[in-house]
């Protein structure tokens, strides 16, 4: 089954980019638009004999002929055609992206074990994010949910992906994060500085919202030690008796699947995990490993939403096949597969996402995401930052017993999401 990927209709509740704000900021940004609609013109083109093939042409030579001619500013042709690649391959999914040489140094690992507190998604081509740590860097710093980051580093954020904003976002202790943020509730741009400070927790909490509930929060899945978190779960069921579990994955992004399994493995799982489907060639499996075993409640359920991403997408996933978990919430993002580093012949490298993931019963969330079985309403005025609503409607619904969605109320995939987030797998 080759890797999918998905068209993105959803557009949320968070603000959308001013165009003249953003011409101001970024002048390449219509420079890009145009060479992408030059090479789309070549790619397709390469698929369509005869006079299909004639007209894509004719559609690439006036589209650089207009640009070079009349864009406001003089635009060379290494540009165009720079901003061509980065733009047909940062349409494919989050994880996918063209990189000049030496983009590609360590672009698949953090740069280093510094945090400033936050989670990064791209969304329509801007970073969005989608998880601001209590008590970090961020959170001294004013950053919310649904703040735009422009730069990074004096650098444009606009058709990075997913990996590439980790990078950029990590580092050694100490070191200073320089960031320009467009504020989601004021609109307005905002230039900070932060520090990287070390991680607080080992990439998940624990803590218990409601009596006899126990909630799992995983912050950074691909920081998460299977037997770590097997031990402090331990050690919380041995405090007092708990009759359910909540694993909260909202804002949880990750691509290390190996991980997600671990993590399955200290809730109880056990067994296959997932599969990785290439194109061609042989599949790759992936077991969940085993751990000592933990005696938690049958009663479990996971949270998520449309910032729910990759690695943590593959646990919701192995949660509600293996340990009949229900998920909860919103649709979730929908990066469902692995890329790797491609070396052009010429010079830069693809990071291309060749590797679909699934899990050992055939499950996907590649296209679509994974549809919850229970959508959750809340009714909280658009920037409104007092609690955690969503949280609070599930934790209401637990307690109600976990009724089934009303027939009338069955959620359409890609619809809602309470983040905002575009998917783009």
């Amino acid at each position: 089954m080759p890797p999918t990927r998905r068209r993105s209709t959803a557009t949320g509740p968070w603000p959308i980019l001013d165009p003249i704000m953003w011409m101001r900021f970024r002048p390449s940004l219509l420079v890009g638009a145009l060479a992408l609609v030059v090479t789309l013109s070549l790619v397709l083109a390469a698929g369509w004999p005869g006079r299909d093939a004639y007209r894509y042409l004719n559609v690439f030579q006036e589209v650089w002929n207009l640009t070079r001619e009349n864009y406001v500013e003089p635009v060379s042709e290494d540009d165009l055609l720079e901003g061509a690649y980065r733009g047909m391959v940062a349409s494919l999914d989050a994880a996918s992206a063209f990189l000049a040489p030496g983009e590609e140094v360590g672009v698949l690992e953090p740069a280093g074990p510094g945090r400033a507190g936050f989670e990064l998604l791209p969304s329509g081509n801007v970073a969005v994010i989608v998880r601001v740590d209590p008590g970090s860097p961020a959170a001294e710093a004013g950053l919310h949910r649904g703040d735009q980051v422009w730069r990074i580093g004096g650098e444009p954020t606009r058709l990075k992906s997913w990996p590439q904003l980790r990078r950029a976002v990590t580092g050694p202790v100490g070191a200073r994060l320089d960031l320009v943020v467009l504020d989601g509730r004021r609109y307005r741009l905002r230039e900070l500085s932060l520090e990287l400070a070390a991680p607080a927790d080992g990439g998940f909490l624990i803590d218990r919202p409601r009596e006899g509930l126990i909630r799992l929060r995983i912050t950074e899945p691909d920081r998460v030690e299977g037997a770590s978190l097997a031990d402090a779960l331990r050690a919380e069921m041995a405090r007092a008796p708990a009759t359910s579990v909540l694993v909260d994955l909202r804002g949880a992004v990750g691509l290390d699947v190996e991980r997600a399994g671990a993590i399955a493995a200290a809730l109880g799982s056990a067994g296959p995990g997932f599969r990785l489907v290439p194109r061609s060639g042989p599949e790759r499996r992936i077991d969940v490993p085993d751990l000592p075993s933990i005696q938690l409640p049958d009663a479990r359920f996971v949270l998520v939403d449309g910032t729910t991403a990759g690695s943590a997408e593959a646990l919701a996933a192995l949660l509600r096949e293996r340990d009949a978990a229900r998920l909860c919430g919103r649709d979730t993002f929908g990066l469902g597969a692995l890329p790797e580093l491609i070396p052009l012949s010429r010079g830069g490298f693809l990071l291309l996402t060749t590797r679909q993931v699934v899990t050992a019963q055939g499950t996907s969330w590649a296209d679509d995401g994974l549809a919850v079985d229970r959508r959750l309403e809340t009714r909280v005025a658009r920037g409104d930052d007092d609690g955690d609503p969503l949280l609070d409607a599930a934790l209401d619904w637990i307690a109600a017993g976990a009724p089934e969605q009303p027939a009338t109320g069955r959620t359409a995939s890609g619809t809602g999401e309470p983040a905002g987030v575009e998917s783009r797998s």
